[in-house]
């Protein structure tokens, strides 16, 4: 059991550790989203995708030593017990050692929410930016308005054409 305990403790380390690089390399998203620096935004795209894989393989192994940890503590328990409950069955000083490693993950899991919402935002404020400027363009290149008379975009097909004569 203490074998394993040590183990779940190294990987919440290692989760909150890989949470906390995940939010600066979201700041840094954010950041490139706002000064238009397309190659920083994908290197950030790329490093994020790796840390929410690494998570991910993260949190296999702590479920893994969770449940292990739960057969030690009850062999007849018919699931896992969740972190909380676990912890609470444990003796001091584990016991106070998993609240507050489980506390921190928590804490950086909510910013790590938080943040994905903030660039969600921003992402769909850019996306709708792009599709105005979309208009504009279509609407300059077929010769019609990009909004009509009662500011919504045309519903007729916009031809659009780089060649114009003229009689």
């Amino acid at each position: 059991m203490d074998k394993a305990l040590v183990q779940l403790e190294d990987v919440l380390r290692e989760e909150t550790a890989a949470h906390e690089r995940l939010l600066e390399t979201m700041d840094q998203k954010l950041e490139a989203m706002r000064q238009a620096k397309r190659e920083t935004l994908a290197d950030c795209c790329r490093r994020e995708n790796d840390l929410v894989q690494a998570i991910g393989e993260l949190e296999k192994r702590r479920l893994t030593l969770v449940a292990v940890l739960t057969q030690t503590l009850d062999p007849r328990a018919a699931a896992p017990l969740r972190m909380g409950e676990l912890a609470e069955r444990l003796p001091e000083p584990a016991r106070g050692r998993l609240l507050v490693m489980r506390a921190q993950l928590r804490e950086r899991i909510d910013a790590v929410r938080s943040r994905s919402g903030t660039l969600r935002r921003a992402a769909d404020g850019l996306l709708a930016h792009m599709c105005g400027l979309m208009q504009v363009v279509g609407g300059a290149l077929s010769d019609t308005g990009t909004y009509g008379r009662r500011g919504a975009a045309p519903t007729a097909k916009m031809t659009v054409s780089t060649f114009s004569t003229t009689a």
